[in-house]
């Protein structure tokens, strides 16, 4: 799973490659990405554009993939989880933290992280490598 840190320019571009790769390994799985609430509209846009085939499903069915914000993701679960900026998810929620640990348990099989701005310091353990577009 793409974990690490890229450039805020370049972040709905990596999310939608890490989808890409995620809905590949996940074969006919689910997976959401999970963003902070002011993010959900945009991303979701770019994400719909980007990858059409995944986030817009044809009358009657339903899409593999979805973009949520952890509270929106609540009670769910999916094969795999992207999870986009976890601090702005801590910050933004009267709840942060128990917001955070919602979106990090969605996933039964596979959880990536990316983020443009530092890791909570709970999740320091998790490899901060640099992600640059191919």
């Amino acid at each position: 799973m793409a974990s690490g840190r890229v450039s805020r320019h370049w972040l709905a571009d990596e999310v939608a490659r890490a989808v890409q790769t995620e809905l590949a390994a996940i074969g006919e799985g689910t997976l959401a990405v999970i963003v902070p609430e002011a993010q959900v509209g945009a991303l979701a846009l770019a994400l719909a554009q980007a990858l059409p085939a995944a986030f817009l499903a044809p009358k009657g069915s339903l899409a593999r993939a979805a973009v949520m914000s952890a509270t929106q993701s609540k009670g769910l679960e999916f094969d795999a989880v992207v999870l986009v900026e976890p601090q702005s998810i801590v910050d933004e929620s009267e709840y942060g933290w128990n917001d955070l640990y919602v979106g990090m348990t969605r996933p039964t099989q596979r959880l990536g992280v990316l983020h443009s701005t530092p890791l909570p310091a709970a999740l320091a353990g998790l490899s901060d490598r640099s992600l640059e577009p191919a």
